[in-house]
């Protein structure tokens, strides 16, 4: 970017609260420093990430976990193959097996949408309203949707 805004004639201009305010930052090259924080929250939440394998999977043999910490993405077959997840299926197949595993064979599944979603299929997540994420952090919209603790890198220029 920064070299686009360069040929363009573009500058730009930051103002900030603190010197880490803008790390990552698509208008400058990221210092040595800011790599090095980067890179330690990324191996922490790896490490939590194989925490929670380890504890979860014990049928995983050390090859599995070093194939599955490098991060890239697994089919479903082969998350499978790898212990990830113990059977492969479809939602149908889900429902089945919730329905048996609490006794309950003639629960009638009722599923909920969000306002404004397209709800052509369970599997749809298209927003039906055309919000820039600036509106929807202003909204609070991104920050309700999931209430759990989570790492979040918001830029918004």
């Amino acid at each position: 970017m920064q070299g686009l805004m360069e040929k363009v004639g573009v500058e730009e201009e930051t103002v900030k609260s603190g010197n880490k305010k803008d790390m990552w930052s698509p208008f400058r090259p990221a210092t040595s420093e800011e790599k090095v924080i980067f890179q330690r929250i990324i191996d922490e939440y790896q490490s939590k990430f194989l925490e929670v394998v380890r504890a979860g999977r014990k049928n995983m043999t050390d090859s599995d976990l070093s194939t599955v910490k490098d991060g890239r993405v697994f089919t479903g077959t082969q998350a499978f193959r790898l212990h990830l997840v113990d059977e492969l299926g479809y939602l149908n197949d889900a429902v089945q097996w919730a329905k048996a595993a609490v006794g309950v064979p003639k629960a009638q599944v009722i599923i909920y949408y969000r306002p404004g979603t397209y709800v052509d299929n369970i599997y749809s997540k298209s927003q039906g309203e055309a919000l820039s994420w600036a509106d929807r952090l202003q909204q609070g919209e991104l920050l309700s949707q999931r209430p759990e603790p989570r790492f979040m890198y918001i830029w918004l220029p």
